[in-house]
C-alpha cells in the first residue's frame, strides 16, 4: 500500500495538495494562485508539516496559500 502527499503547481496556475490513500489520489485542496505559469521562470514551492497540519507556500510568501 502506497501512502503519502503531493504538492505542486499546475500549468493553469493552480497550487494543489493531494493525498494518496488506499492506492487512490484524493485532492485535499486546490487554489488558483497565478493567472498563468511562465515555463521559463522558476517557482519556489515550500511544504511545512507539523503534527496534523500541512502548509504550502509559493515564492517565499509569509502566508501559506494552502
Amino acid at each position: 500500500m502506497i501512502r503519502g502527499y503531493y504538492a505542486g503547481i499546475n500549468g493553469d496556475g493552480k497550487v494543489t495538495l493531494d493525498q494518496m490513500k488506499n492506492n487512490k489520489w484524493k485532492v485535499l485542496k486546490t487554489l488558483k494562485v497565478f493567472d498563468r505559469i511562465d515555463p521559463n521562470k522558476f517557482y519556489h514551492l515550500k511544504v511545512v508539516t507539523s503534527q496534523n497540519t500541512i502548509k504550502v507556500y509559493v515564492n517565499d510568501t509569509r502566508t501559506p496559500v494552502i
